[in-house]
Order: structure tokens, then sequence, then C-alpha cells
């Protein structure tokens, strides 16, 4: 079982902290999954939708209106959640053991 940090208040694993690094610091704000990925990424992502730090992308297109995406952005309050330095020094930390 993955080892969980509590960052402010949301207990997230290794895995939910790479993935939420990898929509804060993507190039447009967006990270978008393959189709029919059902992974760990997935599962990540899916947590931290639940922990209110990322939301699911809806489509806007005429001939889908209002379908889900494989697209998720950082939401307001995860904006919020990551500017906090002692989450910064968290996630810098936790990722950083990855490493070692």
């Amino acid at each position: 079982m993955d080892k969980l940090y509590t960052l402010q208040g949301k207990p997230l694993t290794r895995r939910e902290i790479y993935m939420f690094r990898c929509i804060l610091h993507s190039k447009d704000g967006i990270y978008g999954l393959p189709l029919g990925e059902h992974s760990w990424p997935r599962i990540a992502l899916d947590m931290l939708v639940l922990s209110g730090v990322i939301e699911r992308v809806r489509s806007t297109h005429m001939d889908s209106p209002g379908e889900w995406m494989n697209e998720w952005i950082v939401t307001e309050a995860g904006m919020d959640w990551a500017d906090c330095p002692e989450v910064q020094h968290a996630m810098n930390v936790c990722l950083h053991s990855l490493d070692t």
C-alpha cells in the first residue's frame, strides 16, 4: 500500500501528488489521459477529483455537449491549496523520495 501524505488536511498518495503536479505544471493547464486508461493514473485522478483539487472537463462541442472528456484541470481551490508553502514543500519532499 502506498504511503499517505497529509497536505493541508488532504490525505494523498505519492501517485496522486505526482498526477496533481503533472496537471499543475502542464503547458496549458490541462492533463489528457488516453481513452480506456484504467491504470493507476486514472485512479489517482479520480481521488484528486474527490479531494476537490482538480475537476474533469465536460465537452462544449455542439455534437456532444456536457459529455465527459478525458481531460482534467486544477480547480480554483486546488490552485489556492497548491500555493500554500507547506504544501509546496511537502510535495517536493514527497516526490523527491521517489528518486531515492
